[in-house]
């Protein structure tokens, strides 16, 4: 019985040998595979995509039509490269535009150009665009584009313009009767003078445009309906007087002054919650909440939205085509900002605009250059 349980631990043991051998030969052989995978050198060049817009307008089947051409790609042995594409998330599989032998899908030249048209969708979609050729990696670029709508059910929701307020004669712009005057409740876009957010045309209409100074108080001027003008600093504080008269406790406005909201003094809703709307783009909520501040009412019906402010370029800005090319845009989901017509006496480059941060309850009051300071603008009329 000893030896036949020796016998079986002999055995055993050289199972265990061979078993742990053959282990061993298995795993020397794929660390030789391994070590064999092949490793494809790169394509030269870097992709670029011409055509592609930050914003595109989407209402209408042409305009949100993507009509994209790859560029940048190199083959190091000097042949021609492939391309396809990939628009996520709304397509499942990619398309080949253009294969490494220089033909697209119908057999003829092709220079890679992929077109797509872009569903009715409101918002914001990856585009990705690869090289290939046999023999080497492939290279990718990706980028991205929004779409956007202007007007009623666009991409600014949940604003109120549209809410118990008049229309303006000849115009897709709606008004509301502060007291005896009429204001304009969303953000002017007429014409081509100033600029559209990001010089991008899709979004003049979503944003309204950015003016300096001179363009602010022309497109009052020239609004449809007679006797639109640009704000002076009193029609600001009468619109504040006309929002105050029921509050007791509101602070003093004057002109020329922040107007000053402390929660504890003053009591609520703020001034600033009573001018912002609690709006969004894209789906996207654009006021962040701030205890300071309050729950958003919008109680002046003005439908404030935090569209920012633009740096038009070194003074004199300069213009070219519909917009400033050397432009900057700040404050945006932050700031609402607007001209007044009220120069800065003894500073003739300089004009007042008033403004609310979405973290203050205050509605305040700064300058800025009248050639290079882009703000938007909102017009009034007596009654």
């Amino acid at each position: 019985m000893h030896d036949c349980i020796t016998k079986f631990k002999t055995m055993s043991l050289k199972t265990l040998k061979t078993a742990a051998l053959l282990t061993l030969i298995i795993l020397a052989a794929g660390s030789c595979k391994k070590d064999e995978e092949t490793t494809y050198p790169s394509l030269g060049g870097e992709i670029s995509i011409e055509g592609l817009e930050l914003f595109m307008d989407a209402s209408s089947k042409e305009s949100r039509t993507l009509r994209l051409k790859p560029g940048g790609a190199v083959h190091p042995e000097g042949k021609e490269v492939g391309y396809y594409w990939k628009v996520s998330p709304l397509m499942e599989k990619y398309d080949t535009t253009r294969y490494e032998n220089g033909l697209g899908k119908d057999g003829k030249p092709s220079d890679g150009t992929f077109e797509y048209p872009i569903k009715d969708t409101l918002g914001t979609f990856t585009v990705y665009c690869y090289a290939y050729a046999s023999g080497y990696s492939n290279t990718y670029a990706v980028s991205y584009t929004t779409l956007v709508k202007g007007g009623e059910n666009g991409s600014i929701t949940g604003s109120g313009i549209y809410d118990d307020t008049y229309k303006v004669t000849g115009t897709s712009y709606r008004y509301i009767i502060a007291g005896n005057q009429d204001w304009i409740n969303s953000n002017i876009s007429e014409g081509t003078a100033g600029t559209p957010f990001r010089n991008a045309d899709a979004m003049a209409e979503v944003f309204g445009r950015y003016y300096n100074y001179e363009d602010a108080v022309q497109v009052c001027s020239q609004l449809p309906g007679g006797n639109w003008r640009l704000p002076t600093e009193q029609d600001w504080i009468n619109l504040a007087n006309w929002l105050l008269k029921d509050n007791a406790d509101a602070p003093e406005v004057k002109e020329y002054e922040d107007i000053f909201w402390d929660k504890e003094k003053n009591g609520t809703p703020t001034i600033a919650s009573q001018l912002m709307a609690d709006a969004s783009f894209n789906t996207m909520k654009m006021w962040t909440y701030w205890p300071a501040v309050g729950s958003i009412s919008n109680r002046s019906g003005l439908a404030f939205i935090p569209t920012g402010y633009a740096n038009l370029g070194v003074t004199p800005a300069v213009k070219s085509g519909t917009g400033y090319p050397d432009a900057s845009f700040e404050g945006v989901y932050d700031y609402s900002v607007f001209w007044t017509a009220d120069e800065v006496e003894g500073e003739s480059d300089m004009a007042y605009y008033r403004y609310i941060v979405g973290s203050q309850p205050h509605f305040m009051i700064s300058k800025g250059n009248k050639e290079s300071f882009g703000a938007s603008v909102r017009c009034v009329r007596d009654r």
